[in-house]
């Protein structure tokens, strides 16, 4: 049985544990939410930003902590809180970068602050370099740590302990050679440390880097290896099969039993895909909107019309209670299963990015969804178009990427492409790896019954192989020959719907169609 005095030990280590647990889940916490934006990266990339990371959170506490200690003391150093104040400020404003995504320029901040404090140590008061309130040994640390993040190699590693060492040496032999015994050992005494501390440093930051960089490279070659081994495998198998096949060419019967078995798997495969399609179009369903919101300036209604039980077509409104804010509508490439599982991703990222910059213009918004995009969808051989609008009072703003042109109905009855009036769009497809593009935004006014009618190619493309189409053209000239301004939305939609199926039957439909009525009221 346990004793009292045990019992208490173990109650003390529990303790002690779950304290520990607790804190370290506090501490990734605070990692996650700051390194967010490097989560999907490389290793290595993640990696060095975790170490700056932190770097920046340990000298940041130091900073501050010396400020405190400087300003309550009775002979306070005003040189020295205010250098280490201006530096406190650089590397606040270094974290802030690198929590969006900018690690290149956080660290271009970090060296620019160092050498600059550096700077101004040497050239204000260099006889009294230790004592003008610039810690050497501070600014030796953060020096070798950016070095070695920014680079991450052995050769610049090395060349910044250089580069240090020859400074204290200098140091040294200035001292050494201009001030008297009592100040020549001080300065003794801190250049060896300052060396020490910068060597030790420098050690134990090469080793987390190679570490890193050892890590990295034997996860790629592992996988590498199992790659190899795998083609190996298969081409093992496939000779041996082929070599079975030949030898066993009497044992047709058996054979065919075989294939006959083999069908009865790909019959309820068919039927497991069939359901897991079927499961897919309602988990796709759930993701979208089955009817339009309500709100106090627009009538709105749209159709979406899938070509089968999945679709690459998405769309999506972005309202507060009765306010209508923008719209969104992209097509993925290709059909099928693997253009609505993009879907259903982007519509993520597309609502994500506009809730986070929705201050800034649609143009911006995309630009930073396909920022998003590429990195999530990698080289899936798929891309997408899309436009976005946003609205505020009779204003709209409106951006496209390789889309087709939105089309507007005056209070004059004239329909005609947003862009013929209002000006150009520039911008390509979304997601593809390689491709940077910047996408500009143009706006306009709508009054009171004005239409706005954004839609998929699915409805003016509907089978180019057999020019069975309804095309722009022939979909405006129908808009301006009905009265849209005494129509509602809903109206409007059926009307050209039945105008639609009256051209193309419902067996030419080769794509996805998506129509979305926006009427001012």
């Amino acid at each position: 049985m346990l004793t009292k005095e045990n019992r208490q030990n173990n109650s003390m280590k529990n303790a002690a544990a779950r304290i520990q647990n607790k804190i370290l889940k506090e501490i990734r916490w605070i990692e996650s939410y700051f390194l967010e934006a490097y989560s999907g990266m490389p290793y290595l990339i993640r990696e060095k930003t975790r170490i700056l990371f932190w770097s920046i959170i340990t000298a940041s506490i130091l900073f501050l902590a010396t400020i405190m200690l400087n300003i309550q003391s009775p002979s306070p150093r005003y040189v020295f809180i205010r250098l280490n104040t201006i530096l406190l400020v650089f590397f606040l404003t270094a974290l802030v970068i690198l929590k969006s995504g900018g690690y290149r320029l956080s660290v271009g901040i970090l060296f620019g602050a160092i050498f600059t404090i550096w700077g101004i140590g040497y050239y204000y008061r260099f006889e009294d370099y230790l004592n003008t309130g610039v810690n050497p040994l501070n600014y030796h640390f953060m020096t070798l740590i950016v070095f070695s993040i920014f680079f991450g190699s052995r050769i610049w590693l090395a060349f910044t302990l250089l580069a240090i060492i020859t400074l204290n040496l200098s140091l040294f032999y200035y001292f050494f050679t201009h001030h008297t015994l009592p100040i020549f050992n001080a300065v003794f005494r801190d250049s060896l440390i300052n060396i020490l501390t910068s060597l030790i440093i420098s050690g134990v930051l090469l080793f987390l880097f190679s570490r890193i960089t050892e890590k990295s490279l034997q996860k790629a070659s592992r996988e590498l290896f199992k790659k190899k081994r795998l083609n190996a495998n298969l081409g093992k198998k496939v000779e041996s099969k082929t070599q079975r096949l030949k030898e066993n060419l009497d044992e047709l019967q058996a054979m065919n039993e075989n294939l006959k078995e083999a069908n009865r798997k790909l019959i309820l495969a068919q039927r497991t895909i069939l359901q897991d399609i079927s499961m897919a179009s309602n988990v796709q369903k759930s993701f979208f909107l089955p009817r339009p919101p309500k709100v106090k300036d627009w009538q709105i209604d749209f159709e979406f019309m899938p070509l089968s039980s999945v679709s690459g077509d998405f769309y999506d409104f972005y309202s507060e209670e009765d306010k209508l804010n923008g719209l969104s509508l992209f097509d993925v490439s290709g059909h099928g299963v693997s253009s609505a599982l993009i879907t259903m991703a982007a519509k993520t990222i597309a609502f994500r990015n506009f809730r986070k910059y929705e201050s800034h213009h649609p143009g911006y918004i995309l630009q930073k969804i396909n920022m998003e995009l590429t990195q999530e969808m990698g080289k899936s051989g798929h891309h997408l178009t899309g436009l976005l609008l946003k609205t505020s009072g009779k204003q709209v703003e409106y951006a496209s990427a390789g889309h087709i042109d939105i089309v507007v109905g005056n209070k004059m009855g004239d329909v005609f492409p947003a862009q013929s009036q209002y000006g150009r769009l520039n911008g390509t497809f979304l997601g593809i790896p390689g491709v940077v593009s910047n996408y500009n935004s143009i706006h306009f006014d709508m009054e009171k019954n004005e239409i706005l009618v954004a839609y998929s190619d699915g409805l003016i493309e509907a089978n180019r192989r057999f020019s069975i189409q309804m095309g722009n053209a022939v979909m405006i000239k129908f808009l301006k020959s009905i009265n849209y301004l005494e129509m509602s939305a809903s109206m409007i939609k059926n009307a050209l719907l039945d105008h639609f199926f009256k051209i193309v039957r419902q067996e030419h439909i080769r794509d996805d169609i998506t129509i979305i009525i926006l009427k001012k009221v």
